[in-house]
């Protein structure tokens, strides 16, 4: 759920975080420049409330709240509304207007991740999958397809990374997994049970558990020790997962260049 969609929800807050909440929405267009006390000043309230409001939403207090507020504003200036993610084009549409709609969605599609994306939580992702002895990855449908490019490219640079989703036995195989692994999950949804069932194995294994996902509420988001969070663009009734796949290959190609250079910067690779 983005900063807007959680502040909209009005009848969650009280009469000053109302207030807190209209001094935002009308402010939007200066955030950056906007203190805490700016905040106080225009909705009569305190410091003290403000900060409560910010860890309501979800934040440890108004300096992070106000982090994810610049990322979300900054974010939106590359949404178009002419692009449906989830139908990007419709059957009775030309073979000009097919090739715009697929190029503008992959074209937004990176702008907007890129927007977003955390560069301390990709280089965390990247620190762990080099330092463990073995890689993990687990997906299913079209994310394996892409996983199993991803582990392609690994094999490049001498890494052997394992699918523990080949043969449905990803709960199994969870259980030899050691403090000295890592586990890489993407999905989309992130609801998968089966995995709520490996991570919780995991966890009591103490293994890093990585996680690319769309949906920051899931029991997988909360269970996982590293996570990058892609903006939920794609509903579950999409023609094809043209959103979704490419943003994720963009994250594993950008974990792979990280990963590279890791293995040539310690000389793994000549």
């Amino acid at each position: 759920m983005t900063v807007l969609e959680k502040i909209r929800q009005s009848e969650n807050f009280t009469d000053t975080e109302k207030a807190i909440i209209q001094f935002l929405l009308k402010s939007s267009g200066q955030i950056e420049k906007i203190t805490i006390q700016d905040i106080v000043n225009a909705s009569y309230s305190s410091k003290t409330s403000v900060i409560r409001f910010c860890q309501k939403l979800g934040y440890e207090g108004f300096r992070e709240f106000k982090a994810a507020y610049i990322r979300e504003t900054e974010a939106s200036k590359y949404v178009v509304n002419t692009v449906d993610y989830t139908r990007p084009f419709e059957p009775q549409a030309s073979t000009a207007e097919i090739v715009n709609s697929i190029y503008s969605l992959y074209r937004e599609s990176m702008e907007l991740m890129q927007s977003q994306l955390d560069i301390t939580e990709l280089e965390r992702m990247a620190d762990d999958m080099f330092r463990a002895k073995r890689i993990f990855l687990y997906g299913i449908g079209d994310v394996k397809t892409i996983l199993q490019t991803f582990m392609n490219m690994l094999l490049k640079i001498g890494c052997f990374p394992i699918l523990a989703t080949d043969n449905g036995e990803e709960e199994h195989i969870s259980t030899f997994l050691t403090k000295e692994d890592c586990a890489l999950f993407v999905t989309y949804s992130g609801n998968y049970a089966r995995y709520q069932s490996c991570t919780k194995i995991l966890k009591r294994n103490h293994v890093p558990v990585l996680l690319l996902t769309a949906n920051p509420k899931s029991a997988l988001y909360k269970l996982s020790t590293c996570r990058i969070c892609v903006p939920n663009q794609e509903d579950k009734d999409n023609i094809a997962t043209f959103y979704s796949q490419h943003v994720f290959g963009y994250l594993l190609n950008l974990l792979y260049s990280l990963m590279f250079k890791k293995y040539k910067t310690e000389n793994r690779i000549s």
